[in-house]
């Protein structure tokens, strides 16, 4: 009998055939492909999607992930082989797509792990020109991915998620090259509402991005991992003081290897809408102390109900937990705070039981080489009992300096849901 379901996702390739033999293709509204190959199985699934596309009037979503090509020394098959495959599979996509989605995801990652990002311009040319929403996840960043990424964007986006998951080995000298981020900066359509970009940038490129941002964002999403070429630090906090819209809602901010001045972040802070009911910040402001605390605290929006503050290196002491803490707007419901190298001791911790809102849902508190002593985990027990029993909340002390510790992967500075 026929599948009469709005929507489904197709295991590996063999068995996704017999599934789509079943499947009502005028009543498919999602369809997920979690494990596209290259070679004659997955192109003859996308052969049967295509020939049924005109009945798939009610399609809307796509999602897809190729998975990497087979081993060289497993298929015998050479580089040029392999970008060959790929590249007749994202034609045979293309083919397969309706030209009347409105979301389309993929992860790409895969088909250019062992075919060259050389490929990646064919793979996403098979993007469809009309859609409202649009997720990419990819390798490397680099100039000519951009272009090739650039060249693809619909101009009726209205929300873009594009994550480069590659880092290059920028302590050997190698980085990425500013034109790539500009290229990008000056395709994001102008209709955009929701943007999440995770790229490796230099400052300048990071600037010319934050310039170039659609007025209309009301959820900014950036992940940005800073290469190491110096002197531009100045130019990127007024580039993002100038850049956030006065209507953003959600604004998700992660620097890496970028260290704040304290006068930089004065001017970042009292640059951030009033509007705002989700601010997340991971960024590194290095020996800015008590006054940097103060800086943020007094300039955090009162209508928050979301704030996750991972403060680096910050080094304030008690003083300015009192001073964070004492600013956290009424309406809270989850909140997240990660400390590293910041000396509150026992008086900070107490500082921290005594003043959260009792408005609170989900709460997560990491400490890492704060030192609390003795005292100050006593201080914390209670607040470790109760939110450690409610679901995805935690409180979590890190005092050692066992390498163990320092390597282990944790939630502790995760920004995104």
């Amino acid at each position: 009998g026929r599948l009469l379901t709005g929507s489904a996702s197709l295991p590996m390739s063999s068995v996704a055939l017999r599934h789509l033999d079943r499947i009502s293709p005028h009543l498919l509204v999602r369809l997920s492909i979690p494990s596209l190959t290259s070679g004659s199985e997955g192109e003859a699934v996308l052969q049967l999607l295509a020939e049924m596309r005109e009945d798939l009037k009610s399609l809307k979503e796509v999602f897809v992930h190729i998975t990497p090509p087979r081993l060289p020394r497993v298929t015998g098959e050479s580089r040029a082989t392999r970008s060959e495959a790929v590249s007749v599979l994202a034609g045979a996509l293309s083919a397969a797509l309706p030209c009347w989605l409105d979301s389309f995801e993929a992860n790409l990652r895969g088909g250019c792990l062992l075919a060259g990002d050389s490929v990646l311009g064919d793979l996403v040319s098979a993007i469809p020109k009309h859609l409202t929403r649009l997720g990419l996840d990819l390798n490397h960043f680099s100039s000519s991915d951009a272009q090739a990424v650039a060249k693809s964007l619909p101009s009726s986006l209205r929300e873009l998620r594009l994550l480069f998951h590659g880092r290059s080995f920028a302590w050997l000298g190698s980085g990425v090259e500013a034109s790539g981020t500009e290229e990008l900066a000056s395709a994001l359509p102008a209709s955009l509402e929701k943007l999440h970009l995770m790229l490796e940038s230099s400052a300048h490129g990071a600037s010319t991005l934050c310039q170039a941002l659609p007025p209309n964002l009301r959820h900014l999403a950036l992940d940005l991992q800073m290469t190491l070429a110096r002197g531009s630090e100045a130019r990127l906090s007024e580039a993002l003081a100038a850049a956030f819209p006065c209507h953003l809602a959600v604004l998700q901010l992660r620097l890496t290897d970028f260290n704040m001045s304290l006068a930089e972040l004065r001017t970042f802070a009292e640059s951030l809408p009033q509007s705002l009911t989700d601010l997340r910040l991971d960024i590194c402001c290095r020996d800015v102390g008590d006054d940097g605390a103060q800086a943020l605290a007094s300039n955090l929006p009162e209508g928050l109900e979301c704030l996750f503050l991972c403060l680096r290196d910050w080094r304030f002491s008690a003083v300015g937990v009192r001073v964070l803490t004492a600013a956290l707007p009424k309406n809270l419901r989850r909140l997240k705070l990660a400390f590293s190298s910041s000396p509150i001791g026992a008086s900070g911790a107490r500082a921290l039981t005594s003043h959260l809102p009792t408005t609170l849902s989900c709460m997560n508190l990491s400490l890492r080489h704060c030192s609390l002593g003795r005292d100050g985990e006593q201080a914390l027990r209670p607040l470790a009992r109760r939110w450690n029993a409610v679901p995805q909340s935690w409180v979590r002390i890190y005092e050692k300096t066992a390498v163990s510790v320092g390597l282990r992967h944790c939630t502790e500075w995760d920004l995104w849901d």
